[in-house]
């Protein structure tokens, strides 16, 4: 299955003209933080949400180029479900930018596992 095959319950032209460019030429995106960001829309669409879902932040050296990559994108709200040890740079980042946490959100993407996160929402 190719990566724009993938693309099903959350389609956004964006994302989708990224992933035509990058994995059509053999290139590599221009960003380690954009290629994280593409990765999160996929990651959305094989759980089958229907908006962007990130359980995977960057490290924050990249937090530009990823949050850019996902304004670009015109999204201006996402499920933050990562669980890992920078989460609170990451949210530092966020609040920082004009990002707010306007609730919570569980979910089970399959029946052995739930996942929790923060909805957030650009102010």
């Amino acid at each position: 299955m190719t990566m724009i095959e993938r693309v099903s319950s959350f389609n956004n032209e964006y994302f989708n003209g990224l992933i035509v460019k990058y994995s059509g030429n053999g290139q590599a995106p221009e960003s380690h933080g954009m290629h994280r960001a593409i990765m999160a829309y996929l990651r959305s669409n094989d759980e089958n949400l229907s908006g962007l879902m990130v359980d995977d932040m960057p490290f924050i050296q990249d937090m530009d180029d990823f949050m850019g990559t996902i304004e670009a994108a015109g999204i201006t709200e996402f499920l933050l479900c990562d669980t890992s040890t920078g989460l609170m740079g990451s949210l530092h980042y966020l609040m920082g930018h004009g990002w707010q946490i306007i609730g919570t959100r569980e979910y089970a993407p399959n029946p052995y596992s739930k996942r929790q996160g923060l909805c957030m929402k650009k102010a």
